[in-house]
């Protein structure tokens, strides 16, 4: 073999190693982003069931709270009517005994709970949500920017459904907002 032959040969195989090389790299980096976008996916689906579990965790607490607080003050209404009707109605001068006598009092504290209730769960709420958006981001941004857009350019952005109210569609469709409480 000649000198010439020899480093030919050579520039061949340095050339035929440096492809497997880099066949092995850019299918290593394929598999890893493809993973992670694979991952993202999964996780953005099970974040989004999250959220369907907290709403409807959320208006179920909502709802028996309100009930109770509301069979709270319907039975301490008709209570209380009947303990003045009963002391009150006979006509005997014992009307201005309410001065010294002690009445039951209405207890708010289920109020306070049911208040107290709606604002954590509405905050645990968004909160899930805006985990779910921060999944969603995460995950188009790894399939748009370089490099991972070279290898998942294909891949649908996540499609994520947040729960919000028709006033806040209104507002954002408008883009005004000029109710404020007490001004309706």
């Amino acid at each position: 073999m000649t000198k010439t032959t020899k480093i030919v040969a050579g520039i061949i195989f340095g050339v035929f190693a440096a492809s497997i090389v880099l066949a092995v790299v850019a299918l290593s980096t394929y598999f890893s982003y493809s993973n992670r976008e694979v991952a993202l996916v999964y996780q953005a689906k099970a974040k989004q069931k999250n959220c369907m579990l907290v709403h409807d965790e959320m208006w179920k607490k909502v709802k028996e709270i309100g009930n109770v607080s509301e069979q709270y003050k319907n039975g301490f209404d008709s209570m209380y009517t009947h303990i003045i009707s009963s002391r009150y109605s006979k006509g005997d001068g014992t009307m201005m005994k309410w001065i010294k006598e002690a009445n039951p009092e209405f207890d708010v504290s289920l109020y306070k709970k049911l208040a107290n209730t709606i604002d954590a769960e509405r905050t645990e709420f968004t909160d899930s949500q805006r985990e779910l958006l921060d999944v969603a981001r995460e995950h188009d941004q790894l399939t748009h920017q370089f490099p991972g857009s070279i290898f998942l350019s294909s891949r649908p952005d996540i499609d994520v459904k947040l729960v919000t109210s028709s006033r806040t569609e209104s507002s954002f469709a408008s883009g005004k907002d000029d109710e404020t409480y007490g001004n309706k």
